[in-house]
């Protein structure tokens, strides 16, 4: 799977828990995905 699926299948699970959530949350929740990708994607390789 290439990341973009796998980040797709992430928001795909998310989103319907936090559809009750108002806007800025969400808008909170991409801004933490794309500052800190490692929490989802695997390192390139181990520091």
């Amino acid at each position: 799977m290439s990341p973009f699926s796998i980040l797709r299948a992430q928001f795909e699970q998310v989103i319907p828990m936090t559809s009750n959530v108002i806007s800025p949350g969400k808008i909170s929740f991409l801004t933490f995905i794309l500052f800190h990708p490692e929490y989802i994607l695997p390192p390139e390789e181990s520091i």
